[in-house]
């Protein structure tokens, strides 16, 4: 093959594998996709999603006690094993500095990480703290990971901003104050999500209209909205997740989160 057209061959393929979605790209009016029906019996309130891009896997933590249940799931859904969270859970995400899976605790927003055998089970010695006292105002909040800033974030109803903090160190850093056009008291208090895009995105759930706020994480300014169906199922806290390019719901009489598609 001649040279210069291999290397071109090549840098294409290098651009397709890293070229990162725009705003543009999301679907605002998106449908069910797949659902992960938690097998565990205990708990109520579904407080994160995570997918691990590696393993190809979907976990799911239920707040409120360390002997709730996480479960694992294959990309298409498949239930694969459960496990006791050993924490008092709140947010769940992937963390792609470290490559694993890790969490928020409630109240004093202890960060911890996540190890599996291939079976889907945890690792001898998981979880273990990494983090401890996040300084997090809100007991209940569930954290997530900024992947564009390398920062982790939670949502400070009370001051309209998101409270950002160091991932290595776990300091707080300068609060982004963030602006609605919707009324800020429809917006989930405890969950912000973040979304993988170009320049990235912030998304909250206003509970009454059924929307998912995106906000600039430079500006706090708004991007978008994306409307869910009206038969979607939502909530003034928890429940609420974002992971592989789905937004999540959680219901609790079928104890399972449902994933509507926006990229």
């Amino acid at each position: 093959m001649n040279r210069f057209i291999f290397i071109f061959i090549f840098t294409i393929s290098i651009g397709q594998v890293f070229a990162q979605k725009k705003i543009e790209d999301i679907e605002l009016k998106p449908k069910k996709d797949i659902e992960l029906k938690i097998q565990g019996k205990d708990g109520t309130n579904g407080s994160g999603v995570a997918y691990d891009p590696i393993l190809k896997r979907y976990y799911t933590a239920i707040a409120g006690n360390a002997g709730y249940p996480l479960d694992v799931f294959d990309r298409s859904g498949r239930f694969i094993a459960t496990n006791t969270c050993n924490a008092d859970i709140r947010g769940l995400f992937y963390n792609p500095e470290y490559k694993t899976i890790e969490c928020n605790t409630y109240e004093n927003h202890d960060i911890m990480s996540f190890g599996f055998e291939s079976n889907g089970k945890f690792k001898i010695n998981y979880p273990k703290i990494e983090l401890t006292k996040l300084e997090a105002t809100v007991p209940n909040a569930c954290l997530n990971f900024d992947i564009l800033n390398k920062k982790y974030i939670a949502f400070d109803q009370a001051k309209m901003a998101v409270s950002r903090f160091s991932y290595t160190d776990g300091k707080k850093e300068r609060d982004l104050r963030v602006r609605f056009q919707n009324n800020a008291e429809n917006i989930n208090y405890t969950s912000v999500v973040y979304i993988d895009i170009q320049d990235g995105a912030y998304g909250f759930l206003d509970f009454v209209k059924k929307q998912v706020i995106l906000i600039s994480p430079k500006t706090g300014s708004p991007l978008a909205t994306i409307q869910l169906p009206s038969d979607a199922l939502t909530n003034n806290a928890f429940r609420f997740a974002y992971a592989n390019g789905q937004i999540f719901l959680y219901d609790v009489d079928k104890r399972s989160w449902t994933g509507y598609k926006i990229l």
